[in-house]
Order: structure tokens, then C-alpha cells, then sequence
């Protein structure tokens, strides 16, 4: 039937300046507030990961994964960041080059892999007993 809406639970947004959301309102305000300071979208995705820290600091720290989904206007194309879980030893900057792989410049003009600060660990080896 033209012109009606299928139903939903949640409401439809939209926007013509930008547009933030997380799990907490708070989280949102501060990404929104770094928008409409002149701040683009990374900048409002870290001031509101931030703001989830403290405010759901049991889902939330600094340690935590960041899978990304980004846009780049000078390049034209979308891009990936996958940064879950921990890097293994062999991914080095030569290894990505070696497959053929984008490299990002900021990482490569440093010299060092593009998550140096995880290395990979031996798997914990745990056993529990059953009573």
C-alpha cells in the first residue's frame, strides 16, 4: 500500500548534520557535542567511548576491541579496521606487504606493526574439575 509504514519497536531517525548513538545517552550527547564543535566522526566515537567508560564502566575500558567501519572522503572508498582480539607476532608490517595488503601510512611511517602493544600468548591451558 503506498505511502504506509511498516511497523516497528524502534523509532526511525534522521538527520542532516550528523548523527551519534551508543547504549547510554550520555555517550551520545558528548559524541553529538564534539559534532557540532567541528569535530568529524572519529572524533565523536572516542569522546563517547569515553563517556560509556564511566558511565558503564562494566561494559566498557580501554583495553576493549574496536571494530570499525569507516569512510574515507579523500580516497572515495569505505574501509575496515578490525581491531578485536589479539595480534599474532608474524603480523608485521612486511608480512601485510608480502600479501598485498594497504598498509596505513600513519603505522608504516613508524616503523612497527599496526598493534604493537598485543602480542600473541600461549592459549591458557585451564582445567576444571566436575563434583
Amino acid at each position: 500500500m503506498a505511502g504506509s509504514h511498516q511497523f516497528t519497536t524502534r523509532p526511525e531517525l534522521a538527520g542532516t548534520f550528523g548523527m551519534v548513538t551508543s547504549t547510554h545517552w550520555l555517550a551520545s550527547a558528548a559524541g553529538m557535542a564534539v559534532l557540532e564543535a567541528g569535530g568529524n566522526a572519529f572524533d565523536a566515537a572516542v569522546a563517547a567511548g569515553l563517556v560509556l567508560q564511566v558511565v558503564e564502566p562494566h561494559l566498557n575500558g580501554p583495553g576493549g576491541e574496536v571494530p570499525v567501519i569507516g569512510y574515507s572522503s579523500r580516497d572515495g572508498e569505505a574501509f575496515v579496521v578490525d581491531g578485536q582480539g589479539p595480534a599474532p607476532a608474524a603480523a608485521t608490517l612486511e608480512a601485510f606487504a608480502a600479501l598485498g595488503r594497504r598498509i596505513f601510512a600513519a603505522a608504516k611511517s613508524q616503523g612497527r606493526a599496526l598493534r604493537p602493544d598485543v602480542r600473541a600468548k600461549e592459549p591458557r591451558k585451564e582445567t576444571h574439575e566436575l563434583s
